[in-house]
């Protein structure tokens, strides 16, 4: 069943049953939620083909399911991109103290074909080892004994509130595979992974043993991350320098997707969003603002104004207006944005056929001003980027 992946946590099921004289299992395809992250102006989709018979499969030791996970770029810009797969630990032999480990001593089983790791491929090796795979053909795979780009971490649990206990989360090894060639517009990655299997040896007890710790359901997860190209020698430095060295910050596999800004000293790197967006006039152009991520701060003191009219015939302490402009990839139909938590829809109210003044009046009852702004100017739900105006001791001219 090939189908695109609409959600965060590409959710797969195994379904166990211990049977008298032998072990079965049902691998089964579960709806899924958005499960791509990106940074930068770049857009993929994650897809995976699974099975013959509309989502469930018989999973018996040694027959191979087929199971496939690959990336589309579905994006105008070149894209970075990287995979994690998450597999409940106990099914697993690896372990975070020894990313060297054997392979073929897993219950369950996850295969990829020889192209997928070939030179400019899938790359399952971790950063520091990435040039380093010990098979020439497949410089991509560790092989037994190589470093796998892998950590563990749990998934599942929840914090303990009033009306409920905690619930422990369950451990998770997860593989990270990194696509070396940047990806153009409409190109897709090859397969991932291809296949999957319970081990020969997996046996009624070491079945209902696993239910012990997993229940009936064995989930395997999948998240997709993709990063600008612009900027950086090769996708281990874009992704790495974007997201994180993989295990060294969190993902939330059961979490809403997330897409931000990648800003770091050089605000072309903002795809046109921090960069020419907005636009400070009056007293606030006096104001240097400063970057950090996906929000612009302009901070400032001891500032003077005097009262005067703004386009709207309204008569203030004007500190001035940011001119917000809608990005090249902007839905100005569905755009939104708020002003200090209160939401507008952008075509109701822009004052031109691509932009929105804010004008920002000073109190002099309290001679402070602080607002904040935030924009989603795709209409996907998700505010990219974020204007703060902060300031204090406001000097009155009259």
């Amino acid at each position: 069943m090939k189908k695109k992946i609409i959600s965060l946590c590409l959710v797969v099921c195994l379904l166990a049953t211990a049977i008298v004289g032998g072990t079965l299992a049902y691998f089964t395809d579960t709806d899924a939620q958005e499960n791509v992250f990106t940074v930068g102006n770049v857009k993929i989709d994650l897809y995976e083909d699974f099975g013959d018979n509309d989502g469930i499969e018989k999973l018996i030791p040694t027959i191979e399911v087929e199971k496939q996970v690959y990336v589309e770029n579905t994006g105008s810009e070149k894209a970075y991109v990287r995979v994690h797969i998450a597999i409940p630990s106990i099914v697993d032999s690896g372990s975070e103290d020894q990313p060297q480990f054997a392979a073929y001593n897993n219950t369950l089983h996850w295969n990829m074909s020889k192209a997928s790791m070939a030179e400019g491929k899938w790359n399952w090796l971790d950063t520091e080892n990435k040039d380093n795979g010990p098979d020439k053909e497949m410089p991509g795979y560790p092989k037994n004994g190589g470093h796998w780009n892998m950590y563990q971490m749990e998934i599942g649990g929840k914090a303990a509130t009033e009306d409920q206990a905690a619930v422990e989360g369950i451990l998770y090894n997860v593989y990270v595979a990194t696509y070396e060639t940047a990806l153009e517009n409409g190109e897709i990655t090859l397969d991932a992974i291809k296949t999957v299997y319970l081990d020969e040896f997996a046996t009624n007890e070491k079945i209902a043993e696993i239910n012990e710790v997993l229940g009936n359901e064995w989930k395997i997860y999948v998240v997709a991350e993709a990063g600008q190209v612009e900027g950086f020698d090769n996708a281990y430095e874009a992704l790495d320098k974007q997201f994180g060295v993989p295990g060294t910050y969190e993902i939330d596999f059961e979490a809403e997707a997330e897409n931000k800004l990648y800003v770091e000293g050089d605000l072309e790197k903002a795809n046109n969003v921090i960069a020419t967006s907005v636009k400070a006039e009056g007293v606030l152009a006096s104001i240097t603002p400063v970057v950090s991520g996906n929000t612009v701060t302009y901070t400032g003191s001891n500032i003077t104004v005097a009262k005067s009219t703004n386009p709207n015939g309204v008569e203030a302490y004007w500190t001035g207006y940011l001119t917000f402009t809608a990005p090249d990839y902007a839905d100005v139909d569905n755009a939104t944005f708020t002003r200090d938590g209160e939401s507008f829809n952008f075509k109701d109210c822009k004052d031109g056929d691509n932009f929105v003044w804010a004008w920002i009046a000073a109190d002099k009852a309290d001679k402070d001003v602080h607002n904040t702004y935030t924009f989603d100017w795709d209409g996907d739900g998700i505010y990219e980027a974020i204007y703060s105006i902060h300031v204090t001791d406001i000097v009155f001219a009259d």
